[in-house]
């Protein structure tokens, strides 16, 4: 049966939570395939975050608090781990007119 699930990574600082659809129960130590990309505003510069890799189940908690079901899957990653990386922004500043009006002596 699917539920909605939530990922952490382990190995990411400022980890996001990530919201999907994975088989419930995950098994310790399954090793799943993820692939995505996460954008965000960080101290006024645009980041992202891209993971795609194959990561290893290090804990599932399933939470029915609130009466529906979520899983909470913890992930590290088994090869290289991603990070946040800093992608120039697309703002294209104005110029400033090449000519202004003539001044006005009175």
């Amino acid at each position: 049966m699917s539920e909605a699930s939530v990922v952490k990574f382990d190995d990411v600082k400022q980890s996001p939570e990530v919201r999907m659809e994975l088989p419930s129960p995950l098994p310790l130590g399954s090793k799943i395939r993820l692939s995505f990309t996460i954008k965000r505003m960080h101290g006024g510069r645009s980041e992202e975050l891209r993971v795609n890799g194959e990561f290893q189940v290090t804990s599932v908690v399933t939470d029915a608090t609130k009466g529906n079901l979520k899983q909470i899957v913890t992930v590290s990653s088994t090869g290289l781990a991603p990070s946040w990386v800093a992608v120039k922004s697309t703002y294209v500043k104005k110029l400033a007119p090449a000519k202004s009006d003539p001044t006005k002596v009175l």
